[in-house]
């Protein structure tokens, strides 16, 4: 016999305080073994050495859903990455000096693509950026991405920011990053379009913007936007700062 029917007969037989008493642990029980079930975020390893890990940081992206987390083992991984409008936590496991997104290649495009509302669990983490040929990190359509412990290195923009273009209504988080060797048409390492960066503890040196007035900004660069800056240091960059 069920657990719960002989526990709901033995009740109807007993006094009105017990079947009370013992109706009220059934109820109890029930709730207590049947929990809502609570979706968890999951790890992907990205680890071209490995069999059983994904080969390229983009087709570990494609396999996950918004809220997983994409761990990198060290490399060159020669591609452009686009986070598909998820929400997702992009990191190295041992940092930018021996992790390297690659961007270079035929067409005009950034190497890694973060937009269209992505929310501010967004993160990229520990990887040198090089060989853009239109924004190292471009975020944009109301995103909110988190850039931390990144190297941005001979990266260019067809317009603004070299190394990061935010644009339309986005906002980024750059925190202990090093931007050197940029070039973009404005704002060698930053460029904003009606957006804005909080740009904390990072490093903006010997970037270049190749406009005149009045449109420069070899370190930064914004139309309609607002940079707010702590801790950081700007200097050697080609351009009005």
């Amino acid at each position: 016999m069920h657990i719960y029917t002989h526990l709901y007969h033995n009740a109807r037989r007993s006094s009105p305080h017990t079947r009370f008493s013992v109706i009220s642990a059934i109820v109890s029980l029930v709730v207590t073994v049947q929990p809502l079930a609570v979706a968890s975020a999951a790890t992907r390893i990205v680890n071209p050495a490995d069999a059983g890990a994904f080969s390229t940081i983009q087709s570990a992206v494609v396999d996950s859903v918004p809220g997983d987390e994409i761990l990198v083992h060290p490399g060159t991984y020669k591609e452009r990455v686009q986070y598909l409008s998820k929400e997702l936590q992009i990191r190295s496991l041992e940092g930018p000096l021996v992790t390297i997104i690659d961007g270079s290649g035929p067409g005009i495009a950034p190497t890694v693509r973060c937009g269209d509302s992505l929310g501010a669990g967004t993160a990229l983490v520990g990887f040198t950026i090089v060989g853009a040929t239109n924004a190292g990190v471009f975020v944009f359509n109301n995103s909110r991405v988190e850039v931390r412990d990144c190297i941005f290195r001979n990266n260019t923009s067809t317009f603004v920011g070299g190394g990061i273009a935010v644009d339309n209504v986005s906002h980024v988080v750059a925190v202990n990053c090093l931007f050197h060797d940029n070039v973009a048409i404005n704002g060698g390492a930053i460029g904003l379009i009606i957006s804005t960066a909080d740009v904390i503890n990072c490093t903006i040196v010997r970037n270049t913007a190749t406009s005149g007035p009045p449109f420069t900004g070899g370190g930064l660069f914004g139309i309609d936007a607002s940079f707010h800056l702590r801790n950081s240091i700007l200097f050697a960059n080609i351009g009005q700062e």
